[in-house]
């Protein structure tokens, strides 16, 4: 338990719950303004140029003018977003637009971006889960408040720091897939933590004046003529290690991330 004799310039990261944050996708700082205020209050007009990795679509759209969304493009946007496995089409958040917006101005990018996965049926959604394992039961997909995007003029990982740096939304890294998972989710227990210890008066010591600190995650793969050894022991896989599996019954270790 904290006591109140802890000096008030102590200072504090919030370095293992950065990590966890990231692995969830979201880390989202204290008390940073929704960019749909930043955007009402600058009166912005903002405009997104997208591509679609399946449908090979593309879409020019001016989905807020002088600081307001525009219906008619949002109508658009959504079914441009739509499953493009059996083209149902549901009502996107619009916030996720200015967070994809920001998201892509604060790196520097003058690409389209290219949109990998947008809405995801409930149906389609159940089929992925039964393929890998990595697909949530409720993703944020199911209900438009996710998309996974890539731009080729900027890196993966530069990409996903934007995001973090933004504090807009969820965020998740897929390096060896090359897209970003953004959302618009609920407010995740990193929140509540930094509200926490910023309302009892500790000093943060983190990136940019803020409680949390990114941390490299560093993802290492291999193929069935890699060999992992301790020192000079050869380790057997599935009997001295396993790898994370890609979906039920599969055991190739072909590309694999391993997990030890």
């Amino acid at each position: 338990m904290l006591k109140s004799r802890l000096p008030s310039s102590l200072k504090i990261v919030l370095r293992r719950v950065a990590v966890v944050s990231v692995s969830a996708a979201a880390v989202l700082g204290a008390m940073a303004p929704t960019s749909t205020q930043t955007a009402v209050a600058n009166g912005d007009t903002r405009t997104l140029y997208l591509t679609h990795a399946h449908t090979g679509e593309t879409i020019t759209a001016t989905f807020r003018v002088n600081g307001s969304f525009d219906p008619a493009v949002l109508d658009k946007l959504n079914y441009f977003l739509r499953d493009w496995r059996n083209d149902a089409v549901i009502k996107m958040d619009p916030r996720l637009f200015d967070v994809v917006w920001e998201t892509h101005r604060g790196a520097g990018s003058t690409s389209p971006v290219r949109i990998n996965s947008a809405y995801r049926s409930p149906e389609t959604n159940s089929m992925l889960r039964r393929r890998s394992r990595g697909v949530a039961e409720f993703s944020l997909h199911t209900r438009g408040m996710a998309m996974d995007i890539h731009v080729p003029d900027v890196t993966t990982d530069s990409l996903r720091h934007t995001a973090i740096r933004m504090q807009r939304g969820g965020v998740g890294f897929y390096p060896s897939s090359g897209f970003v998972h953004l959302d618009v989710g609920n407010v995740r227990a990193t929140k509540y933590l930094a509200a926490e210890l910023k309302r009892i008066g500790l000093e943060p010591a983190g990136e940019n004046g803020s409680y949390f600190q990114l941390v490299p995650i560093v993802e290492r793969s291999f193929d069935d003529k890699s060999v992992v050894k301790i020192g000079d022991v050869a380790l057997e896989p599935w009997k001295d290690y396993v790898m994370r599996d890609q979906g039920p019954g599969q055991r190739s270790i072909d590309g694999v991330p391993t997990v030890y």
